[in-house]
């Protein structure tokens, strides 16, 4: 056991142990750790420390701006103090403290939890914290000074498990840290400008993020009347999501307005809009974007060769225009999304697998904030307020692809349900009123709402669970509307054979409910159609019936 060593001062055993441990964890973590071993006397006590890093961060882990895992040997008797250190060359030493508690602060939401469950804490050191030696205390306060998160324990076999738990809880954090704050070293640089800023050569400037302004609207007023009454609760909550910094999927039956409902809300709040539909095909190429011909050459001076061009996520952040998503789910968002995952968890930035050239040569591409200390990037940045809508159709959600729990949680889901009868009758009222008057009376128009009522409003798909919003009976009024009126019988052959055009495809892959549909349309529109007639064989195109 690594620990043992470590309080024995044996480093010739430490550095046999600690590799063990660290491949213990390399399916835990997502990075690559490597370690480093040091000895010191602190108030001419001898002690032994061990440091577990992310490779590649910083050029040496324990340069000002180092972040990662140091478990400490130390003291009469030995105790272990274990921690998240900051990393700062003992001549940089004068801010520590408040250095740790700015980083504190922008690692706040992973330190939470560790201290409310793991009793780490954040400690301002005293002289009188060092009893083992009177001599140089507060040099070793300026040590400890560094830790941002600590715990003391010392080491027997009953604390030993809970010690290597805790360790690799710390390296956990620091695993996770490595994408979130990626690069830490930039935390080394704000506080050495914030504190010596005159005396230091200042980082390349960074063109302000760009913001997309947005009036946020008192809801549910703005909302307008047509297919979207009765949605006044589903706007204060798309309201109240995606102001708190959420992204936002609307789900619901086909036709009852989702659409229309994010539509309303772009216009409201004045941001535009990139409206897209996602299908099977969808991969991180139409989304995030890949290597292209380059046609007209206008970098390279030479037609056709390779570039990186962006997806429409890419291209709506450019436009600093939200993204409308429709049919979200005929998508497998896990291939498509890719890398946005990280992104769209908070990430600050996440680097893409290609390069982009510009005038000065090929870049890396990174999606977010760039880091001034490294310009040679080619920097798509995530505008300031900028959303994604999503919509998605619970009738076929069960047969096209399912979301992961991994992108789930990074949206907010909000219901849009069928509206109530009362609501579903002033609606379709409403839209019958283009056919009042056709064949020189209302006979037409009353028939064509009756039965499109008893389709739609009665009991015939609500006892299926197949409800459907009034968009589609809507379509289906103008469709009529366009119509030569037509009496007796026909009107019902009319209203059929618009059913056909307009709801039918809603009921695509539903075979097992096939017979019970046709007998739900025989009840609404008063009439018989057999199993083997042509309105089945016409609705077997969509169910599949057999």
């Amino acid at each position: 056991m690594f620990l043992d060593s470590l309080v024995a001062h044996n480093s010739a055993a430490l550095n046999a142990d600690l590799p063990i441990f660290l491949n213990s964890m390399a399916r835990s973590v997502r990075h690559p750790l490597a370690y480093s071993i040091g000895q010191r006397a602190l108030a001419q006590v001898p002690s032994t420390f061990a440091d577990i890093f992310v490779q590649g961060v910083v050029p040496n882990h324990a340069d000002f701006g180092g972040f990662y895992v140091r478990i400490w040997a130390v003291g009469r008797p030995v105790r272990l103090l274990y921690g998240l250190f900051f990393g700062a060359p003992r001549a940089e030493q004068t801010e520590a403290r408040e250095g740790a508690r700015y980083i504190r602060e922008r690692l706040r939401t992973e330190l939470a939890p560790l201290e409310a469950t793991r009793g780490f804490r954040y400690k301002i050191w005293t002289n009188t914290d060092v009893p083992w030696g009177a001599v140089s205390a507060r040099a070793v306060v300026r040590q400890f000074e560094l830790f941002i998160t600590s715990k003391e324990e010392t080491l027997t076999s009953a604390t030993a498990t809970s010690i290597e738990d805790d360790i690799k809880a710390l390296i956990q954090v620091v695993d996770r840290a490595a994408d979130v704050l990626q690069p830490i070293r930039q935390f080394g640089i704000d506080l050495m400008v914030r504190y010596h800023g005159g005396n230091l050569p200042m980082p390349p400037a960074v063109p302000p993020r760009p913001t997309i302004m947005v009036t946020w609207p008192v809801p549910p007023s703005t909302i307008p009347g047509g297919r979207l009454i009765g949605l006044g609760p589903q706007y204060d909550q798309m309201v109240a999501a995606l102001e708190s910094g959420k992204h936002v999927i609307l789900i619901g039956p086909p036709g009852t307005g989702k659409t229309e409902l994010a539509e309303c809300l772009c216009g409201d709040v004045g941001v535009n809009y990139t409206p897209a539909t996602a299908t099977s095909d969808w991969s991180t190429f139409d989304t995030i974007g890949g290597y292209l011909p380059d046609p007209a050459g206008a970098t390279t001076g030479a037609a056709g060769g390779l570039d990186f061009h962006p997806g429409l996520v890419l291209q709506a952040m450019e436009r600093c225009e939200w993204l409308i998503i429709d049919e979200l789910n005929r998508a497998d968002v896990d291939k498509a999304f890719g890398e946005l995952f990280t992104l769209l968890s908070g990430a600050r930035r996440v680097r893409l697998p290609y390069k982009k050239r510009d005038a000065t040569g090929m870049k890396d591409v990174i999606v977010g904030e760039p880091d001034p200390g490294q310009p040679d990037v080619y920097a798509y940045r995530v505008p300031e307020n900028w959303r994604i809508i999503g919509t998605m159709n619970t009738f076929d959600k069960a047969s096209l692809y399912q979301l992961s729990y991994a992108f789930m949680r990074r949206f907010a889901f909000i219901d849009v349900p069928v509206p109530t009868d009362a609501d579903y009758i002033t609606i379709i009222t409403a839209g019958a009123g283009a056919l009042r008057g056709l064949g020189g009376n209302d006979d037409y128009h009353d028939e064509c709402l009756r039965l499109i009522s008893a389709v739609f409003i009665g009991g015939s798909l609500r006892s299926l669970n197949l409800l459907v919003g009034p968009a589609i009976p809507l379509d289906i009024l103008k469709h009529l509307a366009k119509r030569p009126p037509t009496t007796g019988s026909g009107v019902r052959h009319e209203v059929l054979e618009a059913l056909a055009i307009y709801l039918f495809p809603q009921f695509e892959g539903a075979g097992d409910k096939h017979d019970a549909l046709l007998a739900a349309l025989g009840a609404a529109l008063g009439d018989t159609y057999p199993p083997d007639g042509p309105l089945s064989r016409r609705l077997a195109t969509w169910t599949g019936h057999e």
